[in-house]
């Protein structure tokens, strides 16, 4: 399967997503092409998606529910103008139907991008799940490996993402980025055991790191500081599920801030009780930042 042939005309597209019959379908082409490219391949190589045959019909039914309303959204701003000789213009007969308005384009758009974007998620649940497909040569997919949280219900445990795996990835390098610090505080070798631990104590630790992981990303995510440089004004694009949990400035974030400081605490103290047993020294991964002549510097990712 391919972008050419996902959809054989206007009236598979249609089945989709709302659009009128009078579009021709050669004006469609270029943005089910761009939706390809922007949105499956970012998650999907090109490799993965020549192996899915084309009668898997459960992975190319997500895919059309995704790369339909997508394309349609690329086109919604192209469509309504028209450029020629005359440079940009809009139709404006008399006694036709009017345009839409801005707010009511940019709500069609939203919508259109939550839709495939949902479908764009159970897309890659299923070929991450246990009866899915090879991903091993898809960058993005393969990235998780290498992370503590490696799928969104593991993230979900502490913190919610209406289960959708475009949030989850949004939050990769943030984590990514968390857990590097948080592998220097408990010790390189000691993290690496908890990849696959072999005991209860490991297990809990863990867990434990994750929920801490997973907090201090939803802390980073929801700063009003954060919110102010992702909103941009006049621009439709995926908004994260990942919300603050206050609408004031001053405890907005707080408390995933909060669930963040007493998981490290937590794991600290399990640590430098437990040292003996997990092969440490004692007081290893203690907080030492603010010791004489040190200075206090933030360890986010």
């Amino acid at each position: 399967m391919t972008s050419s042939t996902l959809f054989a005309d206007a009236e598979a597209l249609r089945s989709v997503i709302k659009i009128n019959a009078s579009i021709p379908w050669a004006s469609m082409l270029p943005y089910i092409d761009s939706a390809w490219n922007m949105y499956l391949l970012r998650y999907f190589s090109t490799t993965c998606l020549a192996s899915i045959p084309d009668s898997n019909a459960v992975f190319w039914g997500y895919v059309k529910r995704a790369i339909g309303p997508l394309a349609v959204s690329l086109s919604a701003d192209e469509m309504s103008i028209s450029i020629g000789d005359s440079g940009i213009t809009v139709q404006n007969d008399q006694g036709k139907r009017s345009p839409a308005s801005d707010a009511k384009i940019a709500a069609a758009k939203q919508n259109m991008q939550l839709r495939g974007l949902a479908a764009l998620s159970d897309a890659i649940r299923y070929v991450l799940g246990p009866n899915g497909i090879d991903s091993s040569s898809c960058p993005r997919l393969t990235e998780l490996k290498k992370l503590l949280i490696q799928d969104i219900d593991t993230f979900e445990l502490s913190v919610g993402l209406d289960g959708n795996y475009i949030s989850f990835f949004e939050l990769v390098p943030i984590m990514r980025g968390v857990q590097s610090k948080l592998r220097t505080i408990v010790g390189t070798s000691l993290f690496d055991r908890l990849f696959n631990p072999d005991t209860e104590l490991l297990i809990t630790l863990a867990s434990g790191c994750r929920d801490y992981i997973a907090y201090r990303c939803a802390e980073l995510y929801t700063t009003m500081s954060s919110r102010q440089q992702r909103g941009r004004p006049g621009v439709v694009e995926w908004k994260p599920v990942l919300r603050p949990l206050y609408d004031d400035v001053e405890d907005t974030g707080n408390w995933y801030a909060t669930m963040a400081s007493e998981a490290l605490a937590a794991l600290q103290a399990l640590i430098e009780e437990n040292a003996e047993e997990l092969g440490v020294e004692h007081g290893s991964c203690a907080d030492d930042w603010n010791g004489p002549g040190k200075r206090l510097f933030n360890i986010y990712g």
